[in-house]
């Protein structure tokens, strides 16, 4: 059971307020997560929710609108990284 048309449109909108873009890749790729966590969700209990507009609402909007945010910060950040974002891990300094 796939989520509804309707409920595709309403993450669109609400991702598109977020200023994340929901093309029809990246809408195909949130499907088949919400897929696999259901099959996952069978055999260990990842969530309680198993209706896939429930998870599509709920879930995955959370994520989107996190992601809204961290892209908005970037776009504002007076850093910009160098090396393209990457960070090199550096030990731990010893007590």
């Amino acid at each position: 059971m796939a989520a509804t048309e309707d409920a595709h449109v309403l993450l669109c909108r609400a991702a598109a307020a977020w200023g994340v873009s929901l093309d029809t890749e990246r809408s195909a790729r949130i499907d088949w997560y919400v897929s696999e966590l259901l099959a996952a969700n069978r055999k260990t209990n990842l969530t309680a929710d198993t209706d896939p507009e429930v998870l599509l609402l709920r879930h995955v909007a959370d994520g989107l609108a996190a992601a809204g945010v961290l892209i908005k910060e970037r776009r504002n950040s007076p850093i910009r990284p160098l090396n393209g974002g990457l960070v090199s891990p550096r030990p731990l300094p010893s007590t």
